[in-house]
C-alpha cells in the first residue's frame, strides 16, 4: 500500500505511532492546509 495519509498536529504521538507502524509506507504529511481548506481551523 502506497499513498499519503495527512496526519492532523493535534494527534496523540501514540495514534501516529500505530498507524505509521502498521503501514510503513506510506508518506504522512502535516493536514494543517487540508483542515484550513475545509474551514475547520
Amino acid at each position: 500500500m502506497t499513498g499519503k495519509v495527512g496526519m492532523d498536529e493535534g494527534a496523540r504521538f501514540f495514534v501516529f505511532d500505530g498507524i505509521r507502524k502498521l503501514a510503513p509506507k506510506l508518506d504522512y504529511v502535516s493536514a494543517a492546509q487540508v483542515l484550513k481548506s475545509a474551514g475547520a481551523k
